[in-house]
């Protein structure tokens, strides 16, 4: 199993089901109910609300996302799609509302 995380997002690497599923139990995206540690981590990770945050429902659709685009962790990305959403930008002095 080769060790991913958002940084390697678009270079074009391969990952493996058992790459994502260990990175969403990282950041904390695990099926609820009691599970054993022996199991492989794509049994114990939560995969459907993982890729929820990023716009997909499948790992094919993932993995060719995280190959093509840089990739935030889900709470960054959470945060920039609120963002996207609500038409708010940050700037360095205030928060401003886009002009129209």
């Amino acid at each position: 199993m080769t060790a991913i995380d958002f940084e390697s997002s678009g270079q074009r690497i391969d990952v493996s089901l058992e790459d994502v599923a260990a990175m969403a139990l990282l950041y904390g995206f695990e099926r609820p109910g009691p599970h054993s540690d022996t199991k492989p981590a794509a049994q114990r990770a939560n995969l459907s609300d993982f890729f929820n945050v990023y716009g997909v429902n499948a790992f094919s659709k993932f993995k060719d996302k995280f190959r093509r685009e840089t990739l935030l962790p889900p709470e960054e990305q959470k945060a920039m799609e609120h963002q996207k959403v609500s038409g708010f930008r940050f700037t360095a002095c205030a928060l401003d509302r886009p002009k129209k």
